[in-house]
């Protein structure tokens, strides 16, 4: 199976919340059902600096295989000359907090990915989605 965007069922979240994770006031994710893996957003706010193309910046909340990370993360509106960035490029900025072990990362961060092109209600323009990933700490 896929990932999906769907709604977050009352079922769902009575799940997950039992196992510790806390949706705050999310009402939708893209989840892949028989991987038990979803992500979805937790903060959503837009900057835009008078130096710099605007941007929106993200927190998100990532449940990979029983494991959580929360991160925030950015999308450039406009192309950024200076930093040689394009639009629409998706920058994980920072890990908030993680249980995934480094083992796993690579396999987690991949499957991310798949996971972040489908959530279409994620603060992406809906016009498009992200044409690039870059993962920097």
């Amino acid at each position: 199976m896929k990932f999906t965007n769907e709604r977050i069922s009352n079922a769902d979240r009575e799940k997950y919340q039992a196992m510790g994770v806390n949706f705050g006031i999310a009402r939708y994710w893209a989840i892949n059902q028989d991987r038990d893996i979803f992500v979805n957003k937790t903060v959503n706010y837009r900057e835009e600096p008078p130096d710099s193309p605007p941007y929106i910046l993200n927190n998100w909340l990532y449940f990979y295989r029983g494991k959580v990370m929360e991160f925030s993360s950015c999308i450039y509106l406009r192309d950024d000359k200076e930093h040689k960035i394009k639009e629409d490029t998706f920058i994980l900025r920072y890990i908030i907090a993680s249980t995934i072990p480094n083992e796993e990362k690579e396999e987690s961060f991949s499957v991310l990915k798949e996971a972040l092109r489908i959530h279409g209600i994620c603060g992406f323009p809906s016009k498009t989605e992200p044409t690039d990933f870059i993962f920097e700490f």
